[in-house]
Protein backbone atom coordinates (compact mmCIF):
# COMPACT_ATOMS: atom_id res chain seq x y z
CA UNK A 1 0.00 0.00 0.00
CA UNK A 2 3.11 2.31 0.65
CA UNK A 3 2.77 3.57 -3.14
CA UNK A 4 -0.51 5.09 -2.32
CA UNK A 5 1.90 7.81 -1.19
CA UNK A 6 2.15 9.32 -4.48
CA UNK A 7 -1.27 10.09 -4.98
CA UNK A 8 -3.87 11.84 -2.37
CA UNK A 9 -4.96 9.97 -0.12
CA UNK A 10 -7.99 10.96 2.41
CA UNK A 11 -8.74 9.59 5.85
CA UNK A 12 -11.23 9.65 8.02
CA UNK A 13 -12.76 8.17 10.96
CA UNK A 14 -15.76 5.74 10.39
CA UNK A 15 -18.61 5.13 13.69
CA UNK A 16 -20.90 2.72 13.46
CA UNK A 17 -24.23 3.67 15.35
CA UNK A 18 -24.75 0.92 18.57
CA UNK A 19 -26.43 -2.30 18.00
CA UNK A 20 -27.12 -5.43 18.50
CA UNK A 21 -26.19 -7.17 15.27
CA UNK A 22 -22.52 -7.83 16.33
CA UNK A 23 -20.88 -8.54 20.12
CA UNK A 24 -18.22 -6.09 18.62
CA UNK A 25 -20.90 -3.44 18.20
CA UNK A 26 -23.22 -3.66 21.21
CA UNK A 27 -21.62 0.31 22.26
CA UNK A 28 -20.80 1.03 18.61
CA UNK A 29 -18.02 0.34 16.21
CA UNK A 30 -14.94 2.77 15.03
CA UNK A 31 -12.48 1.76 12.28
CA UNK A 32 -10.33 4.01 9.63
CA UNK A 33 -11.13 4.52 6.36
CA UNK A 34 -8.68 5.65 3.43
CA UNK A 35 -9.61 6.46 0.23
CA UNK A 36 -7.76 7.61 -2.97
CA UNK A 37 -9.86 8.94 -5.67
CA UNK A 38 -7.03 8.93 -8.16
CA UNK A 39 -6.31 5.20 -7.82
CA UNK A 40 -10.20 4.96 -7.34
CA UNK A 41 -9.46 3.00 -4.22
CA UNK A 42 -11.27 2.73 -0.95
CA UNK A 43 -10.99 0.53 2.02
CA UNK A 44 -11.56 0.63 5.43
CA UNK A 45 -8.88 -0.46 8.23
CA UNK A 46 -10.89 -2.30 10.90
CA UNK A 47 -9.21 -3.75 14.27
CA UNK A 48 -11.78 -6.73 14.95
CA UNK A 49 -11.49 -9.93 16.95
CA UNK A 50 -11.69 -13.71 15.95
CA UNK A 51 -15.32 -14.48 15.54
CA UNK A 52 -17.01 -15.56 19.05
CA UNK A 53 -19.65 -17.91 17.79
CA UNK A 54 -19.68 -21.35 18.80
CA UNK A 55 -16.10 -19.97 20.53
CA UNK A 56 -17.48 -18.66 23.81
CA UNK A 57 -15.23 -21.33 26.03
CA UNK A 58 -12.10 -19.96 24.04
CA UNK A 59 -13.34 -16.60 24.54
CA UNK A 60 -13.15 -17.09 28.58
CA UNK A 61 -10.08 -19.07 27.95
CA UNK A 62 -7.94 -15.96 26.43
CA UNK A 63 -7.24 -18.29 23.12
CA UNK A 64 -9.14 -15.44 20.36
CA UNK A 65 -6.82 -12.61 19.00
CA UNK A 66 -7.34 -9.64 17.38
CA UNK A 67 -6.09 -7.81 14.14
CA UNK A 68 -6.23 -5.48 11.64
CA UNK A 69 -8.28 -6.83 8.77
CA UNK A 70 -8.88 -4.33 5.55
CA UNK A 71 -11.51 -4.48 3.25
CA UNK A 72 -13.06 -2.39 1.16
CA UNK A 73 -15.26 -0.12 1.80
CA UNK A 74 -18.35 -1.57 0.37
CA UNK A 75 -18.04 -4.60 2.07
CA UNK A 76 -17.09 -3.07 5.49
CA UNK A 77 -20.40 -1.39 5.13
CA UNK A 78 -22.27 -4.66 4.11
CA UNK A 79 -20.84 -6.41 6.97
CA UNK A 80 -21.55 -3.78 9.44
CA UNK A 81 -25.30 -3.37 8.49
CA UNK A 82 -25.73 -0.50 10.24
CA UNK A 83 -26.11 3.35 10.91
CA UNK A 84 -22.38 4.23 9.90
CA UNK A 85 -20.80 8.25 10.04
CA UNK A 86 -17.85 9.62 8.69
CA UNK A 87 -15.61 12.36 10.47
CA UNK A 88 -12.61 13.85 8.29
CA UNK A 89 -9.29 12.96 9.78
CA UNK A 90 -7.57 16.49 9.86
CA UNK A 91 -3.52 15.36 9.26
CA UNK A 92 -0.40 16.82 8.48
CA UNK A 93 0.79 15.35 5.61
CA UNK A 94 4.19 13.61 7.25
CA UNK A 95 1.87 12.23 9.64
CA UNK A 96 -0.70 11.16 6.98
CA UNK A 97 2.18 8.92 5.04
CA UNK A 98 3.39 7.64 8.64
CA UNK A 99 -0.62 6.85 9.86
CA UNK A 100 -0.45 4.51 6.33
CA UNK A 101 2.48 2.93 7.22
CA UNK A 102 1.49 2.08 10.69
CA UNK A 103 -1.70 0.49 9.76
CA UNK A 104 0.14 -1.25 6.95
CA UNK A 105 2.54 -2.57 9.42
CA UNK A 106 -0.41 -3.66 11.99
CA UNK A 107 -2.46 -5.32 8.99
CA UNK A 108 0.67 -7.55 8.06
CA UNK A 109 0.85 -8.67 11.80
CA UNK A 110 -2.46 -10.58 11.53
CA UNK A 111 -4.21 -11.79 14.62
CA UNK A 112 -1.81 -11.53 17.48
CA UNK A 113 -3.26 -9.19 19.96
CA UNK A 114 -5.00 -11.12 22.96
CA UNK A 115 -8.66 -10.87 22.72
CA UNK A 116 -8.94 -7.71 25.29
CA UNK A 117 -12.88 -5.62 24.18
CA UNK A 118 -12.23 -3.08 27.67
CA UNK A 119 -7.98 -2.60 27.29
CA UNK A 120 -7.76 -3.07 23.82
CA UNK A 121 -11.15 -1.66 22.13
CA UNK A 122 -11.52 -0.88 18.82
CA UNK A 123 -11.15 3.02 20.27
CA UNK A 124 -7.91 2.07 22.23
CA UNK A 125 -6.51 0.83 18.85
CA UNK A 126 -7.70 4.11 16.86
CA UNK A 127 -5.87 5.98 19.58
CA UNK A 128 -2.52 4.10 19.28
CA UNK A 129 -2.78 4.41 15.92
CA UNK A 130 -2.82 8.09 15.82
CA UNK A 131 -0.32 8.32 18.62
CA UNK A 132 2.32 5.84 16.71
CA UNK A 133 1.88 8.05 13.35
CA UNK A 134 2.17 11.13 15.71
CA UNK A 135 5.36 9.92 17.04
CA UNK A 136 7.05 8.39 13.73
CA UNK A 137 6.43 12.27 11.91
CA UNK A 138 7.30 13.94 14.85
CA UNK A 139 4.51 15.54 15.53
CA UNK A 140 2.73 15.91 18.58
CA UNK A 141 -1.35 15.35 19.33
CA UNK A 142 -2.59 17.66 22.32
CA UNK A 143 -5.39 15.64 24.43
CA UNK A 144 -7.82 17.01 26.59
CA UNK A 145 -9.63 15.35 29.11
CA UNK A 146 -12.86 16.08 30.26
CA UNK A 147 -14.20 15.19 34.12
CA UNK A 148 -15.54 11.80 32.81
CA UNK A 149 -12.14 10.31 32.62
CA UNK A 150 -11.99 10.75 36.31
CA UNK A 151 -13.91 7.61 36.77
CA UNK A 152 -12.88 4.27 36.42
CA UNK A 153 -13.19 2.11 33.65
CA UNK A 154 -16.66 -0.29 35.23
CA UNK A 155 -18.01 3.07 35.95
CA UNK A 156 -17.47 4.69 32.15
CA UNK A 157 -18.67 0.66 31.43
CA UNK A 158 -22.03 1.20 32.93
CA UNK A 159 -22.28 4.69 31.79
CA UNK A 160 -22.34 3.90 28.28
CA UNK A 161 -24.33 0.60 28.64
CA UNK A 162 -27.75 2.01 29.06
CA UNK A 163 -29.00 0.60 26.01
CA UNK A 164 -27.24 -2.77 26.72
CA UNK A 165 -27.70 -3.33 29.99
CA UNK A 166 -26.72 -7.11 29.70
CA UNK A 167 -23.49 -6.92 27.85
CA UNK A 168 -22.70 -4.48 30.94
CA UNK A 169 -23.71 -7.46 33.06
CA UNK A 170 -20.95 -9.94 31.32
CA UNK A 171 -17.71 -7.03 31.86
CA UNK A 172 -18.72 -6.59 35.36
CA UNK A 173 -18.86 -10.43 36.19
CA UNK A 174 -15.70 -11.49 33.73
CA UNK A 175 -13.72 -8.07 34.66
CA UNK A 176 -11.14 -7.85 37.48
CA UNK A 177 -10.86 -5.17 40.39
CA UNK A 178 -8.95 -3.03 37.90
CA UNK A 179 -11.55 -2.08 36.36
CA UNK A 180 -12.60 -0.11 39.17
CA UNK A 181 -9.42 2.27 40.04
CA UNK A 182 -9.79 5.47 38.86
CA UNK A 183 -5.93 6.45 38.72
CA UNK A 184 -5.47 4.01 35.40
CA UNK A 185 -4.04 6.29 32.54
CA UNK A 186 -6.88 8.55 30.90
CA UNK A 187 -5.81 7.43 27.82
CA UNK A 188 -6.39 3.66 28.22
CA UNK A 189 -10.37 4.62 29.42
CA UNK A 190 -10.71 5.96 25.63
CA UNK A 191 -12.98 2.66 25.08
CA UNK A 192 -16.22 3.13 23.44
CA UNK A 193 -17.39 5.67 20.11
CA UNK A 194 -19.52 7.83 22.21
CA UNK A 195 -16.59 8.83 24.01
CA UNK A 196 -14.03 8.62 21.20
CA UNK A 197 -15.58 11.23 18.99
CA UNK A 198 -15.60 14.38 21.27
CA UNK A 199 -12.22 13.16 22.20
CA UNK A 200 -10.34 13.42 18.90
CA UNK A 201 -12.63 16.81 18.02
CA UNK A 202 -10.97 17.84 21.15
CA UNK A 203 -7.29 16.98 20.19
CA UNK A 204 -5.87 19.58 18.35
CA UNK A 205 -2.04 18.80 15.95
CA UNK A 206 -0.51 22.26 14.61
CA UNK A 207 -2.98 24.16 16.19
CA UNK A 208 -5.88 22.19 14.23
CA UNK A 209 -8.58 20.03 15.14
CA UNK A 210 -7.64 16.55 14.98
CA UNK A 211 -11.38 15.21 13.67
CA UNK A 212 -13.55 17.49 11.94
CA UNK A 213 -16.59 18.97 13.65
CA UNK A 214 -18.97 17.80 11.46
CA UNK A 215 -20.07 14.07 9.70
CA UNK A 216 -20.98 12.51 7.25
CA UNK A 217 -23.91 10.00 7.38
CA UNK A 218 -22.05 7.28 5.04
CA UNK A 219 -25.11 4.64 5.16
CA UNK A 220 -28.30 4.66 7.09
CA UNK A 221 -30.39 2.15 8.65
CA UNK A 222 -33.30 1.89 10.25
CA UNK A 223 -32.87 0.26 13.42
CA UNK A 224 -34.42 -2.84 14.23
CA UNK A 225 -37.37 -2.80 17.48
CA UNK A 226 -34.95 -3.50 20.34
CA UNK A 227 -35.72 -6.61 21.89
CA UNK A 228 -37.56 -6.30 25.26
CA UNK A 229 -35.28 -7.77 28.18
CA UNK A 230 -35.75 -7.12 31.74
CA UNK A 231 -33.48 -5.29 33.00
CA UNK A 232 -30.61 -6.67 35.69
CA UNK A 233 -31.77 -4.94 38.60
CA UNK A 234 -34.94 -5.81 37.96
CA UNK A 235 -33.90 -9.82 37.85
CA UNK A 236 -31.88 -9.49 41.05
CA UNK A 237 -35.11 -7.67 42.78
CA UNK A 238 -37.05 -10.59 42.11
CA UNK A 239 -33.82 -12.88 43.07
CA UNK A 240 -34.07 -11.05 46.70
CA UNK A 241 -38.23 -11.62 46.71
CA UNK A 242 -37.90 -15.11 45.99
CA UNK A 243 -35.58 -15.25 48.82
CA UNK A 244 -38.06 -13.96 51.00
CA UNK A 245 -40.61 -15.85 49.69
CA UNK A 246 -38.81 -19.22 50.09
CA UNK A 247 -37.85 -18.15 54.29
CA UNK A 248 -41.79 -17.21 54.38
CA UNK A 249 -42.94 -20.36 52.82
CA UNK A 250 -40.71 -22.53 55.08
CA UNK A 251 -41.65 -20.58 58.02
CA UNK A 252 -45.42 -20.34 58.03
CA UNK A 253 -46.99 -22.84 56.13
CA UNK A 254 -49.32 -25.40 57.89
CA UNK A 255 -47.80 -29.53 57.58
CA UNK A 256 -44.63 -27.71 56.57
CA UNK A 257 -43.52 -30.77 55.39
CA UNK A 258 -46.00 -31.85 53.26
CA UNK A 259 -47.18 -28.28 51.41
CA UNK A 260 -46.31 -27.42 48.05
CA UNK A 261 -44.89 -24.21 49.77
CA UNK A 262 -42.40 -26.03 51.18
CA UNK A 263 -41.76 -28.24 48.39
CA UNK A 264 -40.79 -25.06 46.30
CA UNK A 265 -38.47 -23.32 49.32
CA UNK A 266 -37.00 -26.53 48.94
CA UNK A 267 -36.49 -26.62 45.53
CA UNK A 268 -35.36 -22.74 45.60
CA UNK A 269 -32.54 -23.38 48.50
CA UNK A 270 -30.64 -25.63 45.84
CA UNK A 271 -31.15 -23.67 42.82
CA UNK A 272 -29.79 -21.00 45.15
CA UNK A 273 -26.97 -22.92 46.14
CA UNK A 274 -26.41 -24.38 42.77
CA UNK A 275 -26.22 -20.53 41.06
CA UNK A 276 -23.90 -19.25 44.15
CA UNK A 277 -21.84 -22.47 43.75
CA UNK A 278 -21.24 -22.05 39.52
CA UNK A 279 -20.58 -18.49 39.56
CA UNK A 280 -18.71 -18.87 42.68
CA UNK A 281 -16.79 -21.56 40.44
CA UNK A 282 -16.70 -19.08 37.10
CA UNK A 283 -14.73 -16.60 38.86
CA UNK A 284 -12.07 -18.74 40.54
CA UNK A 285 -11.95 -20.16 36.83
CA UNK A 286 -11.34 -16.80 35.17
CA UNK A 287 -8.70 -15.52 38.11
CA UNK A 288 -6.66 -18.43 38.33
CA UNK A 289 -6.77 -20.20 34.94
CA UNK A 290 -7.87 -17.95 31.88
CA UNK A 291 -5.47 -15.31 29.76
CA UNK A 292 -7.88 -12.48 29.07
CA UNK A 293 -6.04 -9.82 29.67
CA UNK A 294 -8.55 -8.30 32.73
CA UNK A 295 -9.61 -11.68 34.51
CA UNK A 296 -7.63 -11.22 37.59
CA UNK A 297 -9.51 -11.14 40.88
CA UNK A 298 -12.81 -9.65 41.35
CA UNK A 299 -14.90 -9.42 44.68
CA UNK A 300 -17.16 -11.61 43.10
CA UNK A 301 -14.75 -14.72 43.92
CA UNK A 302 -15.26 -13.66 47.91
CA UNK A 303 -19.19 -13.25 47.24
CA UNK A 304 -20.02 -16.52 45.72
CA UNK A 305 -18.00 -19.29 46.58
CA UNK A 306 -17.96 -23.00 44.35
CA UNK A 307 -17.80 -24.64 48.44
CA UNK A 308 -20.87 -23.60 49.24
CA UNK A 309 -23.11 -26.97 47.26
CA UNK A 310 -20.02 -29.21 48.85
CA UNK A 311 -20.02 -28.28 52.19
CA UNK A 312 -24.02 -27.32 52.51
CA UNK A 313 -24.82 -30.03 55.13
CA UNK A 314 -22.08 -28.56 57.23
CA UNK A 315 -23.73 -24.39 57.42
CA UNK A 316 -24.08 -24.45 60.97
CA UNK A 317 -20.52 -24.06 61.24
CA UNK A 318 -20.04 -21.53 58.58
CA UNK A 319 -23.20 -19.71 57.08
CA UNK A 320 -23.34 -17.38 59.70
CA UNK A 321 -19.39 -16.13 59.58
CA UNK A 322 -19.66 -16.26 56.04
CA UNK A 323 -22.96 -14.21 56.00
CA UNK A 324 -20.94 -11.45 58.18
CA UNK A 325 -18.21 -11.34 55.66
CA UNK A 326 -20.51 -10.52 52.95
CA UNK A 327 -22.21 -7.98 54.85
CA UNK A 328 -18.91 -6.37 55.43
CA UNK A 329 -18.23 -6.51 51.52
CA UNK A 330 -21.65 -5.17 50.69
CA UNK A 331 -21.03 -2.13 53.42
CA UNK A 332 -17.70 -1.46 51.60
CA UNK A 333 -19.56 -1.20 48.04
CA UNK A 334 -21.66 0.73 48.81
CA UNK A 335 -19.31 2.90 50.71
CA UNK A 336 -16.75 2.58 48.16
CA UNK A 337 -16.18 6.22 45.98
CA UNK A 338 -15.94 4.61 42.86
CA UNK A 339 -18.03 1.32 41.68
CA UNK A 340 -16.44 -2.05 42.52
CA UNK A 341 -19.63 -3.69 41.95
CA UNK A 342 -22.69 -3.26 40.02
CA UNK A 343 -25.86 -2.58 42.07
CA UNK A 344 -27.72 -5.36 40.50
CA UNK A 345 -24.55 -7.65 42.34
CA UNK A 346 -25.07 -5.76 45.59
CA UNK A 347 -28.82 -6.61 45.40
CA UNK A 348 -27.87 -10.24 44.91
CA UNK A 349 -25.23 -10.31 47.42
CA UNK A 350 -28.35 -8.82 49.52
CA UNK A 351 -30.32 -12.04 48.77
CA UNK A 352 -27.64 -13.90 49.39
CA UNK A 353 -26.60 -12.83 52.99
CA UNK A 354 -30.77 -13.65 53.59
CA UNK A 355 -30.11 -17.00 52.35
CA UNK A 356 -27.50 -17.69 54.50
CA UNK A 357 -29.27 -16.46 57.35
CA UNK A 358 -32.77 -18.23 56.76
CA UNK A 359 -31.04 -21.56 56.08
CA UNK A 360 -28.69 -21.72 58.71
CA UNK A 361 -28.70 -24.37 61.53
CA UNK A 362 -30.66 -21.33 63.71
CA UNK A 363 -32.73 -20.34 61.43
CA UNK A 364 -33.68 -23.33 59.05
CA UNK A 365 -35.26 -25.20 61.94
CA UNK A 366 -38.39 -22.72 61.50
CA UNK A 367 -37.40 -19.68 63.96
CA UNK A 368 -39.54 -21.63 66.62
CA UNK A 369 -40.65 -18.16 68.05
CA UNK A 370 -42.42 -17.32 64.42
CA UNK A 371 -43.46 -20.62 63.35
CA UNK A 372 -46.99 -21.74 64.27
CA UNK A 373 -47.56 -24.44 66.34
CA UNK A 374 -49.83 -27.37 65.24
CA UNK A 375 -51.55 -29.63 67.05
Amino acid sequence: MCHWLLYIIIPSLLIAEPDDRHFYSTYGHAAIRMQCPELETDFVYDYVGEHLTNRFGAYLAGNLKMGLEVLPTEDYLRRDGGTVHEYALQLPDTMLLALCQVLDDEYRRGYVRAYNPVTGSCCQMVVRYLDKAAKMANESIAYTYTDEYELSIRELSHLHSQECPWTDVLYNTLGDIELSNRSLPKRQKVLYPAQLVPFLQAATIDARPLLSATDTLVQQVESAPSRRTLHPNVVALLFLLLTLFSFSAAVYTPSAKRSILHTLSSFSAAVYTLFFTLLGLLERLLWLVSDLPFTGFNLLAIAFTPWMAIFWRYRRYWAIPYAVVLIGLLIYTLLSPCMVMASYYQIIVLAEILFLVFNSSWTFQGFPILRRSHP
